[in-house]
């Protein structure tokens, strides 16, 4: 028997000698030369060796407990073959040849194991993909109504604009009144944001038992795109109110 790292860690054992295993149902049936049936694996057998972990299957299920029997024959129809690089053509030629004079079959089916990690990993990036397609759609409806809410907001703003101007306030005094307003939207916005997705990242991801940090850098990051989108979607409302004459302004009103 051979055991993982894991598993030796789970059953309790600190070294290789003390370590013995025993199955509860047989792990294999074999016939011997009376004709009897002998049930292997219910007896207590010692562990010969231990590996290291490594992930069997989606990293989300993390590193299992595993149990190897080892020996000269081997049961079942499907095996683990390591083949060296450059050989895969030949050593697929040879195994189609063996199984047609064994077997007298040419029903020889392979996988490659980067195949089975590919297919492993589909579902995973067709939902990434819908979700970064609904994420962009979202991010343009916001700057759309972004930009429609500014439009009428600035517009409307107009003749206190103008006589601001006349009362000598500069460029940056405009930019800054008119920056305020949004900044505090943001903010807020951002504050009701953080703790409602990170609820919904912790729903998603919690029966992962191998997840990606969830950190507050993540968040600033997400800040600052806000920050950028929604700054750059606004700048030329206000850069224009900004430039406005406040003589034709303060006419027109």
């Amino acid at each position: 028997m051979v055991l993982n790292k894991t598993a030796m860690k789970t059953l309790g054992y600190n070294q290789l000698k003390d370590a013995f295993v025993r199955s509860e149902t047989p792990l294999w049936v074999v016939q011997n030369q009376d004709g009897q049936v002998e049930e292997g694996g219910t007896k207590l057998m010692p562990v010969m060796a231990v590996i290291n972990d490594y992930y069997p299957g989606h990293l989300t299920e993390g590193i299992k407990p595993m149990a190897f029997i080892v020996g000269r024959t081997g049961y079942g129809d499907d095996y683990l073959i390591i083949i060296k690089p450059g050989k895969e053509k030949e050593v697929m030629e040879y195994l189609k040849k063996m199984e047609k004079e064994i077997f007298n079959t040419e029903d020889f089916t392979y996988s490659w194991l980067t195949d089975e990690v590919h297919k492993l990993y589909s579902e995973d990036r067709e939902t990434a993909s819908i979700y970064s397609a609904f994420a962009l759609i979202a991010i343009i409806i916001s700057c759309l109504g972004l930009f429609g809410l500014s439009l009428f907001d600035v517009r409307q703003r107009y003749r206190e604009i103008a006589i601001r101007k006349v009362n000598g306030a500069g460029m940056k005094d405009l930019y800054l009144l008119l920056f305020r307003k949004y900044i505090k939207v943001i903010g807020g916005a951002f504050v009701l944001a953080v703790p409602l997705s990170y609820y919904l990242i912790y729903m998603y991801t919690r029966n992962f038992i191998m997840k990606a940090p969830v950190g507050i850098g993540i968040y600033m990051v997400s800040l600052f795109v806000i920050l950028v989108i929604s700054l750059g979607t606004l700048l030329w409302q206000i850069r224009k109110a900004a430039n406005i004459d406040p003589a034709k302004i303060v006419k027109s009103e």
